[in-house]
């Protein structure tokens, strides 16, 4: 499918666009396209749109001892591709976008990347996928402070490839969680609220590990400044990585629509933080974040 859009006069400034085929009257992620643009002097501005030939992807999820697994959550990443499997353990995505996409289950609130695979620009990929083991870690999140979004991941601790990844409102229970049908190996159990996060290294058999209480410490609350370009809205969360001399942690950076919030989830220290908020270039940038009344942090994104 090949077209072009035209946009009469837009003000000078660089835009971007999202294009979505129709179902009917219906507007789908399916094939989604991203197109940018810049207008100069607010000239007439021709898009041309062009997009690859879709492919199919039939599979079959199954238990870690062979039989199928039905009514289970199947997704395609990155995208909103969903379905899931019937009483077989089948499942099938039409019009999907070619090239490398991460296929995802879901069991309860927890995500399981199960494998990668490479969607053709045209036929059909046909591939069966196994519930890697029988393992299980459970636990509970500890913190003075309820009332939150609690996030999981897990990764091996051998490549750092995260495994699963799980939701929680720590205020509506508990704060227990329990992520299923992993296989044998060290793992990385990271545990993530807004005010801070905790680690804990897991070696997973068979069978079920208790990780028992995670308690997750308050961190400092950092003031920041964010200049966007002109046209970018920069309001939200964003998830930073922040590389220190520990390793890697992860905290969250909420922006107003002036640009100003704060940076939340990180200990005291020095640190690498990368992040990218949507519209912009993706951004690198050195800080030491202090216990005590930390300084404001201020930076410039840059148009992507």
């Amino acid at each position: 499918m090949n077209g072009e859009v035209h946009i009469e006069a837009p003000p000078p400034g660089r835009y971007g666009i999202n294009f979505h085929p129709l179902l009917g009257e219906v507007a789908t992620p399916l094939g989604h396209l991203r197109s940018e643009f810049e207008s100069v002097a607010g000239d007439p501005v021709v898009v041309v749109i062009k997009c690859a030939a879709n492919g199919r992807v039939e599979g079959t999820l199954l238990l870690p001892d062979g039989s199928p697994a039905p009514a289970w959550l199947v997704q395609l990443e990155p995208g909103l591709l969903r379905t899931k499997t019937d009483a077989d353990g089948r499942f099938a995505f039409d019009a999907v976008p070619p090239g490398e996409k991460q296929l995802v289950v879901r069991e309860g609130m927890t995500d399981l990347r199960l494998a990668r695979i490479d969607v053709p620009p045209q036929g059909t990929l046909r591939c069966e996928v196994d519930l890697p083991g029988t393992g299980t870690v459970t636990g509970r999140f500890v913190s003075a402070r309820g009332g939150d979004n609690a996030h999981l991941i897990l990764r091996r601790k051998s490549g750092g490839d995260v495994v699963a990844r799980a939701y929680f409102y720590y205020g509506g229970g508990d704060g227990t969680f329990r992520v299923p049908y992993l296989a044998p190996g060290d793992y990385e159990l990271v545990a993530r609220l807004r005010i801070g996060s905790v680690r804990r290294l897991v070696t997973v058999t068979s069978g079920t590990v208790d990780v028992g209480d995670m308690e997750i410490e308050a961190t400092p609350e950092v003031p920041v400044v964010a200049t966007a370009p002109a046209g970018v809205k920069v309001a939200g969360e964003i998830q930073v990585r922040a590389t220190g001399e520990g390793g890697d942690a992860y905290g969250w950076l909420a922006l107003g629509d002036d640009g100003r919030g704060f940076l939340r989830g990180l200990r005291p220290g020095r640190y690498r933080l990368s992040f990218t908020v949507a519209g912009c270039a993706p951004l690198e940038i050195d800080v030491e974040l202090e216990a005590e009344s930390p300084r404001p942090l201020a930076f410039a994104l840059l148009p992507r």
